[in-house]
């Protein structure tokens, strides 16, 4: 495969393969056969682009639809083999989701493929503990940034009370969403908050994948920094939710999505 070649050639290893790929270079010798086809290779289908570790990739390349990625680059900082980056490659290429340079390849249609993604995608995936607590919702939400901070927890708003931050749609927000990279139950004892089945103003979650908490926002709001998730997790977030989120994801992408992308 030409990407596997260039990651070898990159660090200086050599290479050798069943089907009489190579390249030994060591003292005056330089031996380097390319271009036949992996006979041993047994092709596994990708199940989907938006699993958890494929949508690394989509989630990477959607933060920056501009920029030009290699699939070694993609596989390091999405923390994913060179094999799955290249099967999401070869789908997004099936699919005429990007376009190509050499080997470098881009997004060309970055808001088809965030619609596309958010119809596999809920919050509700996650771990989930609704609950009541007294205060007003800033209030709460300085609780718990302040109680995150001191345990050193990484954490971050979303649903509505992450969008009043970057892009306020719905007005009155009274729940606080956030997302806690933590055992929950602990965080509710400690804070004296009570789970319920209806009724909460708090809704804690617990990420299946830690790219859910990746590329955050930091929002300054009374002398308190908050973390908000990063606009795609925020649109795939609101998109999911029943109660007008497809309409505030719509409203997202429209002032501040897509005039990043143009």
């Amino acid at each position: 495969m030409p990407e596997t070649c260039l990651f070898c050639k990159d660090f200086g290893v050599g290479f050798i393969d069943l089907s009489g790929n190579c390249r030994i270079v060591f003292e005056n010798i330089y031996i380097s056969r390319e271009g036949f086809p992996n006979a041993q290779l047994k092709h596994r289908p990708l199940r989907s682009l938006y699993s958890a570790k494929s949508s690394r990739i989509i989630r990477l390349m959607l933060e920056d639809p501009k920029k030009y990625w290699r699939v070694q680059e993609l596989s390091q900082l999405a923390e994913v083999s060179m094999g799955l980056a290249s099967k999401v490659k070869q789908r997004l290429l099936d699919l005429e989701y990007v376009t190509g340079q050499d080997l470098a390849f881009r997004l060309h249609t970055p808001e088809l493929v965030l619609k596309e993604w958010s119809k596999f995608y809920s919050y509700k995936e996650n771990q989930k503990l609704p609950c009541y607590g007294p205060g007003d919702r800033q209030q709460i939400e300085e609780m718990l940034s302040k109680y995150c901070k001191d345990k050193k927890i990484k954490y971050a708003l979303t649903l509505f009370s992450g969008a009043e931050y970057v892009a306020p749609f719905v007005h009155g927000v009274s729940q606080t969403a956030a997302y806690v990279d933590a055992d929950l139950q602990p965080i509710v004892d400690d804070m004296n908050w009570k789970p319920v089945a209806s009724g909460a103003n708090i809704l804690l979650l617990k990420p299946f994948d830690d790219f859910i908490l990746h590329n955050l926002h930091q929002v300054d709001q009374s002398h308190y920094w908050h973390p908000v998730v990063s606009d795609i997790q925020l649109y795939l977030d609101l998109a999911s939710h029943p109660a007008r989120g497809e309409d505030a994801a719509q409203f997202l992408l429209d002032t501040v999505l897509e005039p990043k992308w143009q």
